[in-house]
């Protein structure tokens, strides 16, 4: 049986199952799991004012796996946080953006260099067919003598990542209610360096730039609606 799924269905279908699991899974079927992060609800954008805060949905991700970028392969952890639900009388599934976190790491060998991952610009966890690209970064680059906006990728030329989920969801947490699984993409496409100054070559030389590039992560995801969040409810008009 085939167990991946596109990336992009990720919320719609894992927040069902986490809403829908929280009444019926009994202690014993969540796996130990002592790594599970903490799910603070911290960053959960405001919704629209009219929105139900009953029906629309704070989630919240962690990450952490490698990503390679070129030809330099790196550590990545990080947490996204957004909004999704509908309003009145309107079909459409709306998405919040709330915050991307990350911290940055340092490139392998004796380089000074670090890099971390940014948003930069979309995020779409609900899209259905055609294929759409789900999560939009870019990587900042920091390192003595580069550039302060130096970054892989830009808003306009970012690293999509369209990644899928393979094998179970599993539950390793009750309350809230929190799912384990794997997602892996194994066909980035990882632009130049932009707004890196004078030394914008040797970090294209460095990364092996423009080239491809991969990522296989660990996510944990759990769900909360906004009458539970504590998170401001409405945006101002």
């Amino acid at each position: 049986m085939d167990m991946t799924m596109p990336f992009r269905k990720i919320s719609l279908v894992v927040a069902c199952a986490v809403m829908g699991a929280a009444a019926v899974v009994p202690t014993s079927a969540v796996a130990a799991s002592p790594e599970v992060p903490i799910f603070a609800f911290d960053d959960c954008p405001a919704i629209p004012a009219g929105a139900d805060p009953t029906r629309w949905r704070c989630e919240e991700m962690h990450a952490s796996g490698t990503i390679r970028l070129g030809t330099v392969t790196v550590p990545i952890a990080l947490k996204t946080t957004h909004a999704e639900g509908r309003l009145p009388d309107d079909p459409q599934t709306r998405f919040i953006f709330g915050a991307l976190r990350a911290d940055p790491v340092r490139i392998p060998g004796r380089s000074a260099i670090t890099v971390a991952p940014e948003y930069a610009g979309h995020i779409d966890f609900v899209a259905g067919p055609p294929m759409a690209e789900i999560l939009h970064l870019r990587y900042r680059v920091r390192g003595r003598h580069v550039a302060g906006n130096c970054a892989i990728g830009t808003t306009t030329d970012p690293i999509v990542v369209v990644g899928e989920i393979v094998g179970e969801r599993v539950p390793v947490q009750e309350e809230p209610l929190v799912l384990r699984f794997a997602v892996v993409d194994d066909d980035l496409a990882v632009p130049v360096s932009y707004g890196c100054g004078a030394f914008g070559g040797l970090v294209d030389r460095r990364f092996g730039l423009p080239s491809d590039g991969e990522l296989a992560l660990t996510v944990y995801f759990s769900v909360r609606t906004y009458d539970r969040t504590g998170a401001k409810r409405h945006e101002r008009p």
